[in-house]
């Protein structure tokens, strides 16, 4: 979830995959997921919207969230279906509109592995970040045009921030950017200051 820039309005990311403590990490709805995006009023709790994944990509794992500059929310996902699928993974909407997919080029979703571990907006540069640590891959798209600028392979590639310029990765075995450390890196970073 991501808090909206006056803290009136939380963006969440439902999954919509089960799961039970006696059972692990087993998935155990995937014929009938339901995953979603809603927006929360964060002073009563109150739902102001719900936008549910049409029936085609219901096994669409709505995972991640950031919002830009211009209030726009932005979603990443991860996919539960066959593995020669090639669906949408990441995409857009505001406050009052349906949800818009993202229209990535083949090659591009093929890298992401039907995986998006982590989105990040850089609202300086009008970017946005996905990484995906089954494809090993980061991958950086103009957020205006949607077209992808920049696609670079990082085995495990985790997390996802902006910098200064454009975004820093992370991975599982220790990489953050250009340096290396004994810190494991999960798919949760936030650029601090």
């Amino acid at each position: 979830m991501t808090l909206s820039a006056d803290g009136r309005m939380l963006a969440i990311a439902n999954g919509g995959i089960e799961t039970n403590p006696d059972f692990g990490r087993t998935k155990l709805n995937l014929d009938h997921m339901e995953p979603s995006l809603v927006l929360v009023d964060t002073a009563t709790g109150a739902l102001l919207e719900r936008h549910g994944m049409p029936d085609h990509l219901r096994q669409l794992s709505t995972r991640h969230v950031d919002i830009d500059a211009d209030g726009k929310i932005w979603f990443a996902c991860q996919y539960e279906g066959p593995r020669n699928d090639l669906p949408p993974l990441a995409g857009c909407f505001s406050r009052g509109e349906d949800i818009r997919f993202l229209s990535l080029p083949e090659e591009t979703t093929l890298a992401l592995a039907n995986y998006v571990g982590a989105i990040a907006v850089n609202r300086h540069d009008g970017l946005i970040g996905l990484t995906s640590p089954k494809g090993g891959t980061s991958v950086t798209i103009d957020a205006r045009s949607g077209r992808v600028l920049n696609t670079e392979r990082l085995a495990d590639a985790a997390g996802i921030a902006a910098a200064d310029h454009g975004f820093v990765a992370s991975s599982y075995d220790g990489r953050l950017g250009k340096t290396e450390s004994a810190v494991a890196w999960d798919q949760h970073i936030v650029r601090l200051g």
